[in-house]
């Protein structure tokens, strides 16, 4: 950074300049420069980058202010280090021009020669004002010849333009190059390929109607666990509502089962949980249900009540006949077994 380039841009060159976006290029490569106002070589893109712009703008000002003389070419040795293919230019500060009025001097004075090049002669500016002389045109064309020149021009752009439409078979004629131009089609034979379009459809709506899934269907739909009733009713209606039938109405319902199962939308058959089993309503004989009680408790004085629950007869005994009785054993086999087993 030179802050003698930067000054110059912001106090000698800034007030010359109208442009905003010319004045903020100028000074970032003001910021890159040697204290003497020479190679500066940042990126278009890097300077489109920090002034907040386009790299096309940042190209079209740097063009401007080479033609206003406020920066050139240097030497362009200063970024040989960089590779050719990434190499940006290398520019030198006019700081020469160290006063506001200079500048706009230099300004004026490309102004005067542009616009003297579009007149198509140049005019002479004052040597005592910039130190130097503009080239004259040593034969400048009258205006006549120009005009003529540019009718020539404005003809020959026409010409071409009505050859490149009476060559396309569907403009009109032109009136400069009469051409026969094929006929459209006829509304005949529009209505030919629409009659033909919609028997394709009509035979592809029977077909629809007809059909059925097959095994591959059947199987897809069981190895993704879908319910197939469901899926089947919401392809149905999926495509009658859009009056899409597909050629092959198998394979376009493998895809809609392949495309249900990626995303997540397909009805599963339900799954048989053990709480959805019907309970066992077989009765489980133990030793405090009804039945072993209604059939020891007659007998209950032929039993010992001392003990616990492992030692104690009167519970062992009831124990025993639920056993029997859950084995299948009837009733009165298994009480007969059990006052068998206390008398002895």
């Amino acid at each position: 950074m030179s802050l003698d380039s930067m000054h110059w841009g912001l106090y000698k060159a800034g007030p010359a300049i109208d442009d905003s976006n010319a004045f903020r290029v100028l000074l970032r490569l003001a910021d890159e420069t040697d204290p003497a106002g020479r190679n500066a070589f940042p990126s278009a893109q890097t300077i489109a980058d920090d002034i907040g712009s386009c790299v096309r703008t940042v190209y079209s000002k740097l063009r401007w202010l080479e033609r206003v003389g406020l920066i050139r070419r240097g030497d362009q040795r200063a970024a040989a280090y960089l590779p050719k293919r990434h190499r940006p230019t290398v520019w030198d500060l006019a700081v020469e021009l160290d006063t506001p009025d200079k500048v706009r001097a230099a300004l004026a004075d490309n102004e005067q020669a542009r616009h003297a090049k579009i007149a198509g002669h140049t005019t002479s500016a004052d040597p005592a004002d910039t130190g130097r002389q503009a080239a004259a045109d040593p034969s400048p064309r009258p205006a006549s010849d120009l005009q003529t020149d540019l009718q020539t021009d404005l003809q020959t752009d026409l010409q071409a333009t009505c050859n490149h439409v009476a060559d396309d078979p569907y403009k009109p004629n032109n009136p400069i190059t009469q051409q026969t131009v094929r006929p459209r089609e006829t509304r005949t034979t529009q209505a030919a390929q629409s009659d033909g379009r919609t028997g394709i459809e009509k035979t592809r709506r029977e077909r629809f109607e007809r059909w059925q899934p097959g095994d591959k269907a059947l199987a897809k739909a069981a190895q993704l666990h879908a319910d197939l009733d469901s899926e089947l009713e919401k392809f149905r209606t999926v495509v009658t509502d859009n009056g899409k039938y597909p050629p092959c109405p198998e394979k376009s319902f493998l895809r809609w089962l392949d495309s249900g199962a990626r995303r997540g939308l397909l009805d599963k058959l339900p799954t048989h949980r053990p709480s959805d089993q019907p309970a066992d309503t077989t009765h489980r004989h133990t030793l405090g249900c009804q039945h072993v009680l209604d059939l020891l408790t007659p007998h209950e004085s032929q039993f010992d009540h001392e003990g616990g629950r492992g030692s104690n007869p009167w519970i062992s005994a009831r124990s025993h006949l639920a056993d029997l009785l859950n084995n299948g054993t009837t009733p009165d086999a298994a009480l007969a077994d059990i006052l068998q087993e206390v008398a002895a």
